[in-house]
C-alpha cells in the first residue's frame, strides 16, 4: 500500500480521539514562543516525535505596520497550526511565522525584513521545512525563501477579494497564455492553490494551476451557544436572524424583511463588533429588529463578555455566546453580492450557525451548495434549504415552523459542523500535504485512553487484495462523512 494511503487511514482514526478541539490541542501540543526584532513567531512541536519525524509545516501570516495582525491570518493561520500539533503521529512541528507588510491592500508584494529570519530559524530547529502555507496573500520573496529551504508551497487564498476577482475573470482562451504574470507564478510544480470550492478548483485546473479544496473551519471549539429547540406556538412568529457585516447591515435587512414576514417570521439583523480591553474581551453587537408592519427597524446594542477560557486564545467564544442572537430559531445567510468572485467565498457564516445547532436557510454560494450536498443537509425535509430568491425564502420559513422539522435539522447541522471544526480542518491540511509529499505512515492516534498506542497498533498485512480494498476505502469520502463507520470498516479490512 502506498505510504500516504496508510497515513490517511491513521488520520481518520486520529480525528476520533479528542472530545473537543482545544482539549486535543492542550494535551498533545507544546507551544514555544520566540521573539526577534520585536516580531513574534510561534512553533507548535509535538512532545513525542515519531521515528519518521513527522511533517514540518510553517503557516506564513502577516501583520500591518501598525502591529495588528489581520483576523483571518490568526484564525486560518494560528488556530490551524495549533490544531495541527494535535496530530503528533503525523506532524513533528507546526509554525506560525508572522511577516510585516507595507500597506498590504495597495502594495501586496512589499514585505519588511521581519519574518525571514524566523522562517530560517524554524527550518534550523526542525531540520528543514516540508511545506509553507501562505495564508490569504502570496509574496514571491516568501515563496523563493521557502523553496531555498526545500519546501513546497500552499497558497491558501480564503476570501482574498483581489485574487478571487482575478481568478474568476480568467477565460478559456487564456488557458496557456503565460503573459499573465500571476498565472505564470502559480503554474509551478511545487505550488498548490487552496480553494474553498470544488468549482474554483476545477476552474484553476483548467488554466494549468494545481489546486486542492480545504473549506474554512468554524471556530466554535467548545460547542458554545448550543441550545435546545425553542417551543413556539402556532401563531407565534419565528425569530429569523441574519448575521450582518458593516457592508450588509442596512440593505440586506430591507431586502428580505418582507419575505421573512410572509413566511411567519420576524427578522433580526445582528452585526457583531469585537472590542478588546486588556486580557478581557467584550463583544458589542448592534441589533436591528424589523417589524412586519413596515415600520423602521428597532435598534439597540448588546454586550457579551468573554469567558476568558485559557485555551480560547482568540476569544472566539464571544461570538457564539452572543446575547444578541441567543434566542434565534432559524438563521438566514444571504449574499451581499452575486458577482462571480463573491460566489467563491467561504461557508463560514453558515458553519457558524451550524455549530450552534441553528437550522440555516442558505444562498447559492458554491461553498454552501457543495457542503450542504456533501453532508446531506435537508434530508429530513426531502429537499435542500437553498433560497435563490425571496419567494423560496418565504416558503422555507413556513416549513421550519414545525418544531419537529427544526429539531431534526438541528441534529443534522450539529453533526455536519463536526466535519468543519478546527481540528478536522487541520487534519484535512495534513491529508492533502501527505498525499503531495508521499509522507511515511504513522502509528495512529496518540490518546492512550481512547486509541491504540504506537507500540500496540498492529500492522496491516501486505496482501494485494487488502491493499486494493484499503485504497478504495481511503479514496472515498467516508472518513469525513461517517468517521465511525470508516474506522470500523478500516479495522475489519486491514486487520482481518
Amino acid at each position: 500500500m502506498k505510504p500516504h494511503l496508510a497515513l490517511l487511514g491513521t488520520l481518520a482514526l486520529t480525528l476520533l480521539c479528542a472530545a473537543s478541539d482545544e482539549l486535543a490541542i492542550k494535551t498533545h501540543g507544546s507551544e514555544q514562543l520566540r521573539r526577534s526584532k520585536g516580531d513574534q513567531s510561534v512553533a507548535y512541536s509535538c512532545k513525542d516525535r515519531t521515528a519518521a519525524g513527522g511533517l514540518r509545516i510553517a503557516w506564513l501570516t502577516w501583520k500591518n505596520d501598525n502591529g495588528i495582525p489581520n483576523p483571518s491570518q490568526q484564525i486560518r493561520g494560528r488556530l490551524i497550526a495549533r490544531a495541527a500539533a494535535k496530530h503528533c503521529a503525523e506532524v513533528a512541528a507546526a509554525g506560525v511565522i508572522m511577516f510585516e507588510t507595507l500597506k498590504p491592500k495597495t502594495s501586496e508584494h512589499e514585505l519588511r525584513p521581519q519574518g525571514f529570519e524566523e522562517l530560517e530559524q524554524f527550518a534550523k530547529d526542525h531540520g528543514g521545512i516540508d511545506l509553507c502555507v501562505e495564508v490569504k496573500f502570496m509574496y514571491p520573496e516568501r515563496q523563493k525563501k521557502c523553496r531555498e529551504l526545500g519546501a513546497k508551497i500552499f497558497v491558501d487564498v480564503i476570501d482574498n477579494e483581489p485574487f478571487l476577482k482575478w481568478a474568476t475573470s480568467l477565460h478559456p482562451e487564456k488557458h496557456w497564455v503565460v503573459a499573465d504574470s500571476k498565472l505564470e507564478t502559480l503554474r509551478k510544480d511545487d505550488l498548490y492553490v487552496v480553494t474553498q470550492t470544488e468549482h474554483l478548483q476545477r476552474h484553476l485546473q483548467e488554466h494549468g494551476v494545481q489546486a486542492v479544496v480545504i473549506p474554512h473551519h468554524h471556530t466554535n471549539m467548545g460547542q458554545w451557544g448550543v441550545k435546545p429547540v425553542r417551543h413556539r406556538e402556532p401563531d407565534q412568529p419565528l425569530n429569523v436572524v441574519f448575521l450582518a457585516s458593516d457592508a450588509t447591515a442596512g440593505h440586506v435587512g430591507a431586502e428580505i424583511r418582507s419575505a421573512v414576514c410572509a413566511g411567519g417570521g420576524v427578522l433580526t439583523v445582528v452585526n457583531q463588533k469585537n472590542r478588546l480591553h486588556g486580557k478581557q474581551a467584550f463583544l458589542k453587537s448592534i441589533v436591528e429588529t424589523y417589524p412586519c408592519d413596515g415600520g423602521p427597524p428597532k435598534r439597540n446594542e448588546k454586550t457579551t463578555q468573554s469567558t476568558n477560557e485559557e485555551t480560547d486564545i482568540l476569544h472566539q467564544n464571544l461570538y457564539f455566546y452572543d446575547e444578541a442572537s441567543v434566542d434565534a430559531d432559524i438563521a438566514v445567510v444571504w449574499p451581499a453580492s452575486k458577482a462571480d468572485w463573491f460566489m467563491e467565498r467561504p461557508a463560514t457564516r453558515m458553519l457558524y450557525w451550524w455549530s450552534r445547532g441553528i437550522p440555516t436557510i442558505h444562498s447559492q454560494l458554491f461553498s454552501y451548495l457543495e457542503i450542504t450536498k456533501k453532508e446531506g443537509y435537508g434530508a429530513c425535509l426531502g429537499h435542500s434549504l437553498e433560497a435563490p430568491d425571496a419567494r423560496s425564502l418565504t416558503k422555507l420559513v413556513q416549513e421550519l415552523h414545525s418544531e419537529e422539522v427544526r429539531a431534526a435539522l438541528r441534529e443534522e447541522v450539529i453533526e455536519g459542523a463536526k466535519k468543519y471544526s478546527v481540528t478536522a480542518t487541520a487534519g484535512k491540511f495534513i491529508m492533502e500535504i501527505a498525499k503531495i509529499l508521499g509522507a511515511p505512515p504513522s502509528a495512529g492516534c496518540d490518546d492512550p485512553d481512547r486509541c491504540q498506542t504506537s507500540e500496540e497498533a498492529p500492522r496491516a498485512p501486505q496482501n494485494p487484495i487488502t491493499q486494493q480494498l484499503l485504497k478504495h476505502l481511503n479514496e472515498s469520502s467516508l472518513a469525513f462523512r461517517e468517521p465511525e463507520r470508516y474506522s470500523e470498516l478500516y479495522q475489519q479490512v486491514a486487520f482481518a
